[in-house]
């Protein structure tokens, strides 16, 4: 079974499915359900944007296997941009995901939660699927119409759910954790169903012709850069060391910065004086930000949504890892010998789900410019 929660949060949880068991019991299905008979399916996902990029090759699975179903997400808003014209969702509700970090933000925001579950509650689902095993989300999914409600019992959450299914315990990533789910309720699938894509509508692929002719790129080597992270634990610090090992005249940086990124970001601008090749930063919508890297021959990025984007898109990553697992979050590709770098310190204390660090962040801070230019050149030559 994989470790995809933290310790700590998972203790937690666990005590809350103690209490919520005491109050709660939903009568179980006597077997697991199968999705191809639904008409309308409902998918609870509020979560960042790796993990949604992680979801695609479900809800891929999900649509063949129910080519006449509704289905419905429920997500953070980012997540729409993401799946823009992909095909896979015909109708998003949208829901702030750190209202469902704690039961306490839960009944402070109740009048917010309530119009949420208005327009979730206009229909009744067949079925409604928490693909994560969290208990957050599987409370929230228990106040939502649907006949049958299914998820993993990571975290608890059995008295909730009328199809609990049990996690495979040779699962190592998470995005196969999300294909054995669709296995397990009905779900066929071929190899090329399995890996995240991501593709860019004829209007998309036109503006980025337009933006590279621009801003002069043709002929260039193009290296996106994302040095920030949702953690500063997950964020290296030296991207301005390695731009000067990989400056020459005939490359451009793309600079990527996210939301509160502003201090990583800066660091890399810093470095522009003694580097010769182009700087563009982009701080822009996610939709945008899916077309830029687009354009890139390579991104370099710390473990993050980027590079999970990038690698849906077909441009070689390059990701350096901290304190995850690598094996458990990485961008799964399907060469990736041919389209995927790791950098990721061995260390006694990793896999480390938690958010301080009691070894001086060696996992991250330990890793060297030159170990990232190597891997780098590797996807270059």
């Amino acid at each position: 079974m994989i470790k995809k929660f933290n310790p700590q949060k998972t203790k937690i949880l666990k005590f809350l499915n103690f209490v919520l068991s005491i109050f709660f019991h939903k009568k179980k299905s006597d077997s697991i359900i199968d999705i191809k008979k639904c008409k309308k399916i409902l998918i609870i996902d509020p979560t960042l944007i790796g993990d949604i990029v992680m979801l695609i090759p479900f809800l891929r699975i999900i649509r063949k296997n129910t080519k006449d179903a509704k289905i419905t997400l429920v997500c953070n808003k980012w997540a729409k941009d993401i799946l823009h014209n992909q095909g896979l969702i015909d109708g998003f509700i949208f829901v702030d995901s750190k209202i469902l970090n704690s039961p306490w933000a839960f009944i402070r925001n109740i009048r917010y939660l309530k119009t949420v579950y208005r327009e979730i509650n206009r229909e009744e689902y067949d079925v409604s699927i928490e693909p994560r095993g969290d208990l957050r989300y599987i409370l929230f999914m228990h106040y939502c119409r649907a006949k049958r409600k299914v998820s993993y019992n990571y975290t608890g959450g059995e008295r909730l759910l009328t199809d609990i299914i049990i996690p495979s315990n040779t699962v190592k990533h998470l995005v196969e954790d999300k294909l054995f789910l669709a296995q397990k309720i009905g779900c066929d699938y071929e190899e090329s169903d399995k890996y995240p894509k991501l593709y860019l509508d004829d209007d998309e692929i036109e503006e980025n012709d337009r933006y590279k002719l621009e801003h002069q790129l043709i002929g260039k080597t193009i290296i996106g850069i994302h040095p920030g992270a949702s953690l500063e634990i997950k964020q290296w610090k030296h991207f301005d060391r390695l731009l000067e090992r990989l400056n020459n005249e005939n490359t451009v940086f793309i600079i990527f910065e996210g939301p509160k990124e502003e201090e990583a970001v800066a660091r890399v601008r810093n470095s522009a004086i003694s580097v010769k090749a182009q700087f563009i930063t982009s701080k822009t919508d996610i939709r945008t930000y899916v077309r830029r890297l687009a354009i890139c021959n390579l991104l370099i990025c710390n473990d993050s949504g980027a590079g999970h984007i990038a690698a849906a898109l077909g441009v070689p990553t390059c990701v350096i890892f901290g304190p995850i697992d690598p094996e458990l979050a990485k961008p799964y590709v399907e060469n990736e010998f041919e389209k995927l770098r790791i950098i990721s310190k061995e260390l006694e204390c990793k896999p480390c789900l938690s958010t301080s660090c009691k070894h001086n962040k060696e996992c991250i801070d330990g890793v060297t410019t030159e170990e990232v230019f190597t891997k780098v050149m590797s996807l270059l030559d």
